[in-house]
């Protein structure tokens, strides 16, 4: 696990961190909070142009709960993200700790 002491810190505090991309017509967002005292992670993907009116354009969503930080890190990495790019989360957070 690289050194991402802020993060951790940021972590540990309870404070949901997070990293959303826009590339083209995909959105993707992934975030971690301590809450409960597990490591709840979440994932989405998104395409920004679905098909009608009835597709919300949900191509992948996942979520995940841990009890190791170190866990919760290795999982984020397999997603293709790297700790370092999340930032805290102001306002509207990326998902809702109780539903996941």
């Amino acid at each position: 696990m690289a050194d991402f002491e802020r993060q951790l810190f940021w972590i540990e505090k309870g404070k949901q961190i997070g990293y959303s991309v826009l590339d083209g017509y995909l959105s993707s967002e992934i975030a971690i909070q301590k809450h409960e005292g597990y490591y709840k992670v979440y994932f989405e993907k998104r395409d920004l142009e679905p098909v009608n009116y009835f597709d919300e354009g949900l191509i992948e969503e996942d979520s995940r709960r841990f009890t190791a930080i170190r866990d919760a890190v290795n999982w984020i990495e397999q997603k293709g993200y790297t700790l370092g790019q999340f930032a805290p989360l102001k306002g509207q957070k990326i998902f809702n700790p109780d539903f996941y």
